[in-house]
């Protein structure tokens, strides 16, 4: 399966690695087909982590911006840019499954909160393009 995430790959994170365009989105929620987005919250971009992967894979202006809304919307809903960012994977049609690289308790229970939010359509395009 492809990563789907509000952050998109400058490069790819490993050799072959795929991220579902445009086109393979709308298939997906046309089909139904189930999804599997490998990192959904790019191994940690929101959440500031430090990682010479995850900059090269992430770090550039237009997610910076990503990131930047991400923070903006979550102020709103009450919270954090990566469950903001892991709601804009689950927001998308069809039958998509984040999955994501949980280490602690605590962030499990973090991101189950955004298993319930519902982000409207002017909210989800302006995270991703900022309109």
């Amino acid at each position: 399966n492809p990563t789907l995430s509000l952050a998109h790959q400058n490069e790819p994170i490993w050799s072959g690695c795929v991220t579902a365009s445009l086109e393979a989105r709308a298939w997906h929620a046309a089909t139904n087909f189930p999804l599997c987005a490998w990192s959904s919250m790019a191994r940690g971009y929101f959440a500031y982590v430090e990682d010479g992967d995850v900059k090269r894979a992430y770090d550039d202006a237009a997610n910076q911006g990503r990131r930047a809304r991400a923070e903006e919307v979550g102020q709103k809903h009450g919270l954090s840019a990566p469950q903001v960012a892991l709601a804009w994977t689950l927001s998308h049609p069809g039958n998509i499954y984040a999955l994501c690289g949980i280490r602690t308790k605590e962030q499990t229970i973090q991101n189950l909160a955004a298993v319930d939010v519902e982000l409207t359509p002017q909210e989800f395009k302006y995270l991703e393009s900022g309109e």
